[in-house]
């Protein structure tokens, strides 16, 4: 219809408003007009049907893809991370907008919120409890009636919507005052000290009082540049973490590992360009055995093959 004047396409429109006069006057256009209108919908609802069997596709790779990222990690992911995770493992084109639709279709198969900088994540404690409620192969079952009774409610749909933001909670919740401290605490690193300033001497001999005096002072003692150190061994679980979400069987550049590390760490554990490239740098002397960096006259790399994050993690 699209290659019709616009003359013929305003006879068309008409008699498809007044079948009974088209019937009476032009019957032949009118069944031509209506044939194309069913193939159109024909078409549609082919691909509908398709698309729908290709969301149960998703959601078994998803749901896969979820438990292999739950089981190694422990800071909150963010859902887009598994879009090319749930592609490769599926064989189907996956969206960030495909992963919300399998959220609409079953809210309740893991626990999404958003962000200090809204995006959105999974919970990765809450997902845990819900993962260990239901076996993997009846959650598949249960996702394909949910969608099936879904299709059975909206006949006349021919697009499923998406999970709303709205729906999602926020962790940009008031903080206490005492979460407020700790947090300052976390952003002073070269400040603390494993051992408290003062502390309740009731009680204790002149010997321990001794004894923790020196201990205060050979604290005080440590070079900044030990401490510097420790503070960012503190940090590697959470970089670890990121790790487990990419490829392994290419390198990855050192500045586009440091940028993912500071979207990692995200606004409330926000952490400097210069530690965050630190953090990189920091993980082929940590673990020689496992990661390589190889410098290159315009960028430098870092390797590394299969890895038990756990594993490196217990060694922290």
């Amino acid at each position: 219809m699209a290659n019709k004047r616009i003359d013929q396409i305003v006879i068309s429109n008409d008699i498809l408003q007044h079948r009974a006069i088209g019937a009476q006057f032009y019957p032949d256009l009118l069944k031509s007009l209506e044939d194309e209108l069913q193939a159109i919908s024909n078409d549609s609802h082919n691909n509908f049907l398709q698309y729908v069997k290709d969301l149960q596709k998703i959601f078994a790779s998803f749901d896969n893809v979820l438990h292999i990222n739950v089981a190694k990690r422990f800071a909150d992911i963010p859902l887009v991370d598994l879009v090319r995770q749930v592609h490769t493992l599926s064989g189907v084109s996956v969206t960030m907008s495909d992963l919300l639709r399998v959220c609409y279709i079953w809210d309740g198969f893991l626990t999404l919120k958003l962000d200090d900088g809204n995006d959105i994540v999974i919970d990765v404690d809450k997902t845990k409890q819900q993962l260990s409620l239901v076996d993997l192969s009846k959650r598949q079952d249960e996702f394909n009636k949910r969608l099936g009774r879904w299709c059975e409610l909206h006949p006349d749909d021919q697009s499923i919507p998406i999970l709303s933001k709205s729906k999602l909670s926020s962790t940009t919740d008031v903080r206490s005052a005492e979460g407020f401290n700790r947090k300052r605490k976390r952003q002073e690193p070269l400040q603390r000290s494993s051992i408290p300033v003062t502390a309740d001497l009731k009680g204790m001999s002149l010997l321990d009082r001794i004894r923790m005096k020196e201990s205060l002072r050979n604290a005080n003692s440590i070079p900044p540049e030990v401490k510097y150190t420790r503070y960012l061994d503190s940090k590697l679980g959470r970089v670890l973490d990121l790790i487990a979400t990419l490829r392994n069987d290419r390198p990855h550049a050192v500045d586009e590992l440091k940028d993912k590390v500071i979207a990692t760490f995200g606004i409330q554990y926000a952490i400097s360009e210069q530690e965050a490239n630190d953090l990189v740098m920091r993980l082929p002397v940590k673990f020689p055995g496992t990661f390589k960096l190889v410098k290159g006259r315009a960028k430098s790399v870092i390797r590394w093959r299969d890895i038990d994050i756990n594993e490196l993690k217990r060694s922290l």
